[in-house]
């Protein structure tokens, strides 16, 4: 498996699996539901100016020449009021399913959050449905903690 930054030759091929990804969020939650005949060619816009800003870094894993998952993270800048001033904050994470339970996702993670402290970045963040519980192994595994709870009204 190699791990690499995300090529403009590769975003058709991260649109499909962001769309998977996208899927398990619309079965998640009424808010969440997609404008499915959209997604890609909005997906495709929005990473290609992803790309473009340094305070960003997707990773593709790819094996057998076929990206099989990625993670996509930024550096934004938080309220002044706070110490610390920059935050990690990662977007998606998403390995194809016949290839997860494999280290691939770890793998990812620990490359992006390599990123996150060559940029002098110590407070990283992910946002994750209370409901995937698969997404909570998997980050409390990796070391996060619970920080943080949104409520939500309205959305259907």
């Amino acid at each position: 498996m190699q791990i690499t930054k995300l090529e403009e030759k590769d975003i058709e091929e991260i649109s499909s699996l962001a769309l998977d990804l996208y899927r398990k969020f619309d079965a998640m939650d009424e808010a969440d539901k997609l404008d499915e005949p959209n997604f890609k060619e909005k997906m495709i816009e929005e990473l290609k100016e992803f790309i473009q800003k340094d305070n960003n870094l997707l990773l593709t894993a790819t094996e057998d020449g076929k990206i099989i998952g990625y993670i996509r993270g930024i550096i934004k800048t938080r309220h002044p009021e706070f110490k610390i001033k920059k935050e990690g904050y990662i977007q998606e994470c998403y390995i194809n399913q016949e290839h997860r339970n494999k280290g691939i996702g770890k793998s990812l993670a620990k490359q992006i959050l390599k990123w996150f402290n060559e940029n002098s970045i110590t407070f990283i963040t992910v946002s994750i449905y209370h409901s995937d519980i698969e997404a909570n192994d998997f980050w409390k595994k990796i070391g996060f903690i619970e920080y943080n709870k949104t409520l939500k009204l309205g959305g259907k």
